[in-house]
């Protein structure tokens, strides 16, 4: 509803403000780039989301956030790029579940653009991921 989108912008006016205030937060564009992406606004989604994985490449929320827009709009190979930066990100093991969820997205998303060996290193990930949980809980 109209209400819920008055909001919506009202937040990335914020957020963008706030981005602007201290250029060197991640948080503010983080933020933003969720809810562009929310909102349908990928070309601006994928520019915040550009400028947080350009600040703090270990950020696996916004690399894969930034992976799947890229891909969306036709950029494969910077996508795939993006996708690295994920299997890379040693944030993922903190939240097992999470990671999970985005690296079983992100082999989806090698194996159509074509790069079967990061879609198998994705889903190694999250099987290794796994494993160690259950290891953990016994």
């Amino acid at each position: 509803d109209s209400g819920e989108d008055g909001e919506e912008l009202s937040a990335a006016k914020q957020l963008d403000a706030a981005a602007k205030q201290d250029p060197d937060a991640t948080e503010p564009l983080r933020e933003l780039a969720k809810l562009y992406a929310q909102l349908g606004r990928d070309p601006d989604a994928i520019r915040a989301a550009r400028k947080v994985v350009a600040k703090d490449p270990g950020d696996a929320d916004t690399a894969a956030l930034l992976a799947r827009l890229l891909f969306d709009a036709g950029e494969t190979k910077e996508a795939l790029a993006a996708a690295k930066l994920v299997l890379d990100s040693k944030s993922l093991a903190d939240r097992p579940e999470r990671a999970v969820r985005v690296l079983r997205g992100l082999a989806g998303l090698c194996e159509k653009a074509g790069d079967l060996a990061a879609a198998e290193g994705a889903l190694l990930k999250a099987v290794e991921l796994v494993a160690d949980g259950r290891a953990q809980a016994i």
